[in-house]
């Protein structure tokens, strides 16, 4: 199975690392660190991740699973019209995508 999470500047690490812990320790899943660019990007509580992808670098067919986590800042990544258009790319037929707090806003404006 391949399991990606989708960052953003401001993202809620706390809500996420529950289950990326249980899906590594307990059933031996990577996942996959998304974001728009690969570069440093800041969580809410002040962590700085470095994605592991770009948009760029994937394809979106090969995913199993997409995980959304919250944001701080959720208007700047729904009126970011690059990150909306990538991941319009994502087919929620054959993928299964789980979004949390704030993030559902993106989901909306991606269609």
């Amino acid at each position: 199975m391949k399991i990606g999470l989708i960052i953003y500047p401001e993202f809620s690490l706390y809500e996420i690392t529950p289950l990326t812990a249980q899906l590594a320790l307990n059933y031996h899943q990577q996942v996959d660190i998304i974001a728009e660019e690969k570069k440093c990007y800041v969580s809410e509580d002040g962590f700085q991740v470095m994605p592991e992808f770009a948009f760029s670098q994937v394809k979106w067919t090969d995913y199993d699973a997409l995980f959304f986590t919250g944001t701080m800042k959720p208007f700047e990544t729904v009126l970011n019209a690059t990150m909306i258009e990538n991941l319009a790319l994502i087919n929620s037929e054959t993928t299964v995508i789980a979004a949390m707090s704030s993030s559902p806003l993106i989901l909306a404006k991606v269609g």
